[in-house]
């Protein structure tokens, strides 16, 4: 178990994993948190404690940290790999999912109206 404090002892967040955890870090921008554990897993939450993403490996992990831009996260493991992982904020998954339906919404315009997101993400690159 990882537990996440405020500076006056405040227990704001327990991470859990099955075995042992091993590390646990911050990204850069203090959002989310990275932990490394034993149970053959990196698992990425938010900062409150909501479980975002488990990374497997087949052995224990023994560390994960996040690139200093907050863009990847690396993890190191017993069964002698080192992986590299690609993160996405949720701003660049909605602007991969809008651009994605372009023709979709170009064809179907009551459609994007119910994706304000969408709208903005469109009108900002000029489709």
């Amino acid at each position: 178990t990882a537990r996440v404090w405020d500076s006056k002892g405040k227990l704001l967040a327990t991470l859990q994993h099955q075995g042992s955890v091993n590390s646990a870090s911050f990204s850069p921008n203090g959002e989310q948190i990275v932990t490394a554990s034993d149970d053959k897993t990196a698992r990425v939450w938010d900062s409150k404690g909501k479980l975002l993403a488990t990374l497997q490996h087949q052995g224990s992990v023994n560390s994960a940290s996040f690139s200093p831009n907050g863009e990847q996260i690396v993890t190191a493991s017993d069964d002698k790999t080192a992986l590299v992982y690609t993160v996405k904020g949720l701003h660049q998954l909605l602007a991969i999912g809008c651009q994605n339906l372009i023709l979709y919404f170009e064809q179907n315009q009551k459609e994007l109206e119910k994706f304000p997101v969408c709208q903005k993400q469109l009108e900002a690159k000029n489709y």
